[in-house]
């Protein structure tokens, strides 16, 4: 059996397919195999795809109809034949040592761990520039831990929804009949959690091995009234599902029930959307919900200082107020 499945879905990413390919293709780890899905691809993909093929007899390529991200992925993990696995977008790389360095702690680990998680880098489109990533403070010590300790790790927001920066037992996905919502976004949210809760031991390993590559062109930098409830939605049924299973998470689950609510917001205030009745309708519900909530127990435990003195203004001044000050802000910065 293959050790490791790597699962790339490819739409329309020729700028960028080459070099991430590359990345998976020189690793110093060899015991590997690489699936591309071309999701319907238009532009030149679908051929990067096949010439890397015809070099590498790791490298397995299946051309399909367009489904989106999620499909594409699902349609990976049926097909793939190694023992762990691992995801990376087309548009990112990985570290030259990436999966010899997690696979040496997975073998070192007195615990038998399904399930590894390393951090990242940013980079802007180029590549070239790196940031450091979200988790700076916050990611744990190194270690491992229970799969519902990972969870809570998760809940407090100590690291971030991407499926992409853990390498997990394939036998986890399976046994779990775990599959990504097809045609929504932030379906890392809806996975993240699910491999936890089908682990047994989870190791944390505070190492960057994954390029993230931040694009200003990707879907997730396209505001809209559906992308916004989908991202609150997403958030708050993770938060009933694991509430139901796991009853000891509950007040953490209630805490991030309250956070989607707030993420809302100032996801919709960033991108200025109160530009139509609906946006504004759905930015009233959300403040709403922050007033009605009294802001005690795990709740203050998931946000930070700041975002705490953001809360405060938005449970203690009025909606009407509020939205005024925001169109009377906009207006002067149009003018300006």
């Amino acid at each position: 059996m293959t050790a490791i499945s790597i699962v790339i879905p490819v739409y329309n990413v020729e700028q960028y397919l080459e070099e991430c390919i590359e990345s998976v293709l020189t690793q110093d780890y060899e015991d590997f195999e690489l699936l591309l899905i071309d999701d319907g691809s238009t532009d030149g993909s679908g051929i990067i795809c096949d010439k890397a093929a015809d070099k590498d007899t790791r490298v397995r390529v299946f051309h399909k109809q367009n489904g989106g991200v999620s499909d594409a992925r699902n349609f990976g993990m049926e097909r793939v034949r190694g023992q762990f696995a691992l995801f990376v977008d087309a548009d990112d790389t990985l570290h030259s040592s990436a999966m010899s360095k997690s696979m040496e702690v997975l073998a070192s680990s007195e615990s038998k761990a399904d399930c590894l998680v390393f951090t990242y880098w940013l980079t802007d489109e180029t590549g070239e520039h790196r940031y450091s990533d979200f988790e700076a403070g916050s990611f744990p010590q190194e270690g491992v831990v229970t799969g519902k300790q990972a969870l809570e790790v998760l809940l407090k927001d100590k690291i971030q929804n991407y499926i992409w920066r853990i390498l997990f037992a394939v036998s986890i996905w399976k046994s779990n009949t775990i599959v990504l919502p097809v045609g929504q976004i932030y379906e890392d949210v809806f996975a993240l959690y699910r491999i936890f809760l089908g682990s047994r031991n989870v190791i944390f390993m505070n190492q960057c091995l994954y390029n993230y590559r931040q694009r200003s062109d990707s879907f997730m930098h396209r505001p809209s009234l559906s992308g916004v409830l989908q991202y609150r939605n997403a958030f708050i049924q993770r938060s009933h599902d694991l509430c139901a299973q796991i009853p000891g998470l509950s007040s953490l689950c209630r805490a991030q029930i309250y956070k989607a609510h707030y993420r809302v917001v100032i996801y919709m205030l960033r991108n200025g959307m109160m530009c139509n009745q609906q946006e504004i309708d759905l930015l009233r519900e959300s403040i709403h919900a922050l007033k009605s909530e009294k802001f005690r127990g795990d709740i203050p435990s998931v946000f930070s200082l700041k975002q705490k003195l953001t809360v405060s203004l938005l449970r203690y001044c009025p909606v009407n107020v509020l939205l005024g000050a925001i169109r009377l802000m906009r207006k002067r910065a149009h003018l300006g």
